[in-house]
């Protein structure tokens, strides 16, 4: 592997495999700009030996790295959506990960996806700043970064295969002119105005010839343009890598091949782990304010069956959320003037929220405007005309799977007898 030794000398650096052990790390931060810190250090070995430590960062979160990593700080704590972190300073969690390189006799090449420009920069600005650059640098010979990696590997391929196939063609072609005529050859001037006498039945000939190769059926239209090929649809996956999911066709167009099933499926697989911000309003029994003598943070402030309903759901598909009341406290409604949203559906098309949870009304407007899963709850009020209440998604999605929920029991919240609290007002029906 040939390496860039960035810490210790300009010169490149030629390593045998067997000559480096390669750790593959990655860092999280408060944002992107270069004053932000680093919050996580987490690095994994080809052997499968792995590293992860947390900090406390001096400056906050932003929005949007809290929405990506699921991190938010609270009063000087640390919390990955609802759980508190065990958290060191940077000093401390630079000093264990020196102590984990060293664990390695060879000499380490940490690799990093996009490591050039965002993760080795901030790991060595950290390395500096708490005055082990020193010691890091008898440890680690270099960084590699692997997106350009990956990206020369793909085109390299792909361009090998173009290469052969019109090389093939050429000669192909060449040998069928030669068979049915006899090819003269003559010197050309490239500032000359001649040309060769064979050079149009030449491509003619190569527009006609039909061949297999290394990137498919090669056919040609009277114009020239490849014509009749297919390429494959590719899809990038945390399980599986690259996977093919189907194929285009210049005739046909798009053939998917995978089944309804294998959609869904791996649409519930691809939430592993995600983190996502949900919307709702106050709005008894389906959203409370959480009574405590102990100060609460972040989802745990909040109590209700739409908390408890949102709670299930993910536990069952594996994603992170954090609760954000709606700024304005409405449901959602459409303005006829100004054609603009309010409330949580506004939250929805503004993408300030992934999902949004409440007793919602499944109006024709706002089905317009957002996705709606099954009603988890249906009501009847005594002029018959029925009333629901759902999950939200954030944007129109057509033919797609949705989530399938039945229709819940109703909810009923234990009566509470401790001493000097307030009672609350009795479940009112869901409403928008």
């Amino acid at each position: 592997m040939e390496s860039q030794n960035i810490l210790c000398s300009n010169q490149p650096l030629l390593l045998s495999p067997d000559e480096c052990e390669i750790i593959i790390f990655d860092v999280e931060t408060t944002g992107l700009s270069n004053t932000d810190e680093i919050v996580q250090i987490s690095a994994i070995s080809l052997h499968e030996s792995i590293f992860n430590s947390y900090i406390i960062p001096s400056v906050s979160m932003s929005k949007g790295a809290s929405i990506v990593t699921g991190v938010s700080v609270i009063d000087g704590d640390l919390f990955l959506n609802e759980e508190r972190l065990e958290a060191s300073s940077a000093a401390d969690a630079v000093n264990l990960f020196i102590q984990y390189i060293k664990t390695f006799e060879k000499q380490e090449i940490l690799l990093a996806h996009n490591g050039n420009r965002f993760d080795t920069p901030r790991l060595l600005k950290l390395v500096k700043e708490v005055g082990k650059l020193d010691e890091f640098c008898e440890y680690v010979t270099g960084f590699a970064d692997s997106l350009p990696i990956f990206r020369k590997v793909l085109l390299e391929r792909t361009e090998t295969a173009l290469i052969y196939d019109a090389v093939h063609l050429f000669a192909m072609a060449l040998h069928v002119l030669d068979t049915s005529q006899q090819i003269d050859v003559k010197p050309l001037s490239c500032d000359s105005t001649d040309t060769w006498d064979h050079g149009y039945s030449l491509i003619n000939y190569m527009k006609n010839v039909e061949m297999t190769g290394l990137t498919g059926t090669i056919k040609f239209d009277n114009q020239g343009f490849r014509s009749d090929f297919t390429l494959e649809i590719m899809e990038l996956n945390t399980k599986n890598g690259l996977e093919e999911i189907g194929s285009w066709n210049s005739s046909f167009g798009i053939n998917f091949t995978r089944s309804f099933r294998e959609v869904y499926t791996q649409m519930i697989d691809s939430l592993q782990n995600k983190s996502f911000i949900v919307t709702t309003i106050l709005s008894a029994p389906y959203c409370m304010w959480k009574e405590s003598s102990k100060r609460l943070a972040g989802n745990a402030q909040f109590e209700g069956y739409s908390i408890d309903l949102i709670h299930e759901i993910s536990k069952i598909l594996g994603f992170n959320y954090t609760i954000q009341l709606v700024p304005d406290g409405l449901y959602g409604s459409l303005n006829r003037e100004t054609r603009e949203w309010d409330g949580m559906i506004k939250e929805l098309l503004d993408q300030k929220a992934d999902l949004a949870i409440a007793d919602l009304t499944i109006t024709y407007d706002r089905e317009q405007a957002v996705d709606f899963t099954m009603p988890f709850m249906n009501l009847v009020f005594q002029r018959k005309v029925p009333s629901n209440a759902a999950l939200l998604l954030r944007q129109k999605v057509r033919n797609e799977p949705s989530s399938r929920l039945q229709p819940a029991k109703e909810y009923r919240r234990q009566p509470t007898t401790s001493p000097g609290k307030r009672h609350r007002r009795q479940p009112t029906t869901p409403s928008s």
